[in-house]
């Protein structure tokens, strides 16, 4: 935990970040009438969006630069000697994953040589593992998209310098024979460079997509003319088709003892033979706020009703989540969820009844690689993501300037027709 600490006190020298956090960059969803006419004016590049696990790669060679300074390094026994390198993958909570890289020491000197090295060489790169699958084969990939330092800072360049940047750092990596892990025996990661277009370029970006041995499920906006931002950004925009866009979401569970209406019975008329006094089991969907969760669910279908069972599994998974259980979830306009309408008091108890109501959020899967829900400013952007929705084929239209913005009352982007 000491070296935990002591290597985010690193990085945020490194990058002179104002306080200790993750420093990832986290895009926000396309809201079309806040952002299309931005995408249609600036310059961006458009990558496809993976399904992938988020993390920073940090690497710090400094302390085997002291070694082959020494004198006495260039011996046979040393040329064919195994050196282990510390490498970290860093998640979105803040915690490092060590790995060590078995590297020959002749390699380990070729790739001082290929870099350029200085005495105080770090590097801290932005990517997410995928798992490719081919031919029934899996295969571990870190698909590189950014670099926020490399010998020196890049948080301040734009975005093409800070790509190009990680894009040749993958040499150092294609020199590692393998990586190992406390918690896995040996893994072989191969370090790949996202493929990145101009945004005229969308089209071509989803027909690759289709061939890629992995899942995607969208495109990623980057703005060139910004600097990397720490947190959430709007330099960062991603798109997905409708069924694909999620928000993930803090699920608690609540219990409450109150009357439920019998069915058929009138509730202006209410004896204590109208409704049945019981326990009422509850899921319930939260947002964060300032770092927090906020304690009443989201007002959209935030709280419904399900059975004892499914409160006991639900419980279970809690637990296992170290009370924090994050899900990522989607809106189904056609599920149907049970909800509890109140109707009145009567003796001091106040009695409800069950309805059903259409369109809720339905599970997509288990965030284990985050501890807080999106915040409330995420949430409410996937709200509008999903009121202003607009096609692919559309964005496309509206970028290359053959359609205007819906909403917007502009001519076509004249502007991207004379870049052409």
């Amino acid at each position: 935990e000491d070296l935990q600490i002591f290597m985010q006190n690193q990085i945020t020298i490194m990058i002179n970040q104002n306080r200790v956090k993750f420093p990832g960059a986290q895009p926000i969803s396309v809201e079309p009438r806040k952002h299309i006419s931005i995408i249609a004016n600036k310059d961006f590049k458009v990558c496809e969006k993976t399904d992938g696990t988020r993390f920073l790669l940090y690497m710090d060679l400094e302390p085997y630069t002291k070694e082959l300074s020494e004198e006495n390094q260039g011996t046979l026994i040393k040329e064919l000697d195994h050196r282990l390198v510390d490498i970290y993958f860093i998640d979105r909570d803040y915690k490092f994953y060590s790995c060590k890289a078995s590297i020959r020491y002749y390699k380990l000197k070729e790739m001082i040589k290929s870099v350029a090295l200085i005495k105080n060489f770090k590097l801290l790169l932005d990517g997410e593992l995928v798992c490719d699958k081919q031919d029934g084969k899996e295969e571990l990939n870190y698909y590189l998209f950014d670099c926020l330092f490399c010998s020196t800072s890049f948080v301040n360049q734009f975005f093409t310098p800070r790509l190009e940047k990680a894009n040749s750092c993958i040499q150092i990596f294609r020199l590692i024979n393998k990586l190992s892990s406390k918690d896995v025996e040996i893994i072989a990661v191969n370090m790949k460079q996202k493929n990145f277009k101009d945004k005229t370029g969308i089209q071509q970006i989803l027909d690759e997509s289709k061939r890629l041995n992995h899942h995607s499920d969208g495109i990623i906006f980057t703005q060139e003319e910004r600097q990397y931002e720490f947190g959430t950004t709007s330099a960062i925009l991603k798109w997905k088709p409708k069924k694909e866009i999620t928000v993930d979401l803090q699920m608690t569970l609540s219990v409450r003892a109150c009357g439920i209406l019998k069915t058929g019975v009138d509730p202006i008329n209410i004896t204590k033979e109208s409704y049945e006094y019981k326990k009422v089991y509850q899921q319930q969907l939260h947002v964060s706020s300032s770092g927090f969760k906020e304690e009443s669910p989201i007002e959209q279908s935030g709280i419904y009703v399900i059975d004892e069972l499914k409160y006991k599994k639900t419980q279970v998974m809690i637990e296992k989540a170290k009370n924090s259980l994050i899900v990522e979830v989607y809106w189904n306009t056609e599920k149907q969820i049970e909800q509890l309408q109140f109707v009145c008091e009567h003796d001091g108890k106040q009695i409800y009844k069950i309805v059903t109501n259409k369109g809720g959020w339905e599970l997509n899967k288990v965030r284990t690689d985050k501890y807080l829900p999106n915040d409330r400013f995420v949430y409410d952007s996937v709200i509008r993501s999903y009121d202003q929705f607009i096609g692919i084929a559309e964005m496309i239209e509206i970028i290359n300037g053959k359609k205007k913005v819906p909403g917007v009352n502009t001519k076509p982007n004249v502007f991207v027709r004379v870049k052409q």
